[in-house]
């Protein structure tokens, strides 16, 4: 399905399909239980589901365009890139409202978050330059880390080694 991102908590799969949103399985990993938070972002909105029956209810939350998206289960927040709008947001899960966190300049796509250091990562892929770029939960120090020319390359992905800080970024050609 076009615009749907998934976001995977706590080590479960799940295979989701269509609106609304139903999951065909989920498969738990290690024997973990199966009481879970997903989080999906569609061109829509965001939609949430707490296990272990997976209805998904669309956040009362005004997001713009999402793309990415990541959840600090620490403290319980959601943060997410809004294209439409060059920015990064975040809100409480039990809140309805959302809260501006940066200004891109361009049009974010993946993001990722480190909860140790409350530290948010963000792929910017709409420009000349392919950028991925870091700054603190409230917007501040952001830091520009990796910057390479458009050469038909999209970073359309970043993961974040928590425990090692190293990061990975997925390229699609």
């Amino acid at each position: 399905m076009e615009g749907l991102n998934i976001l995977r908590i706590c080590w479960m799969i799940f295979i989701l399909q269509g609106l609304p949103l139903k999951v065909l399985s989920a498969t738990s990993i290690g024997g973990l239980p199966t009481e879970r938070i997903v989080l999906v972002s569609t061109t829509t909105g965001i939609y949430l589901s707490r296990g272990p029956d997976f209805d998904f209810n669309q956040l009362p939350i005004s997001v713009g365009s999402p793309g990415g998206l990541d959840f600090d289960e620490e403290i319980g927040m959601l943060f997410w890139t809004d294209y439409s709008n060059n920015a990064i947001k975040r809100a409480e899960l039990d809140d309805t409202s959302s809260t501006f966190v940066i200004a891109t300049g361009t049009s974010p796509a993946a993001i990722a978050i480190d909860g140790n250091e409350n530290l948010i990562f963000w792929v910017d892929t709409r420009t000349s330059m392919r950028t991925i770029q870091r700054a603190t939960y409230d917007g501040r120090g952001r830091t520009q880390i990796i910057a390479t020319r458009y050469s038909g390359t999209t970073i359309n992905g970043i993961t974040l080694d928590r425990i090692t800080r190293y990061g990975h970024q997925s390229f699609m050609c």
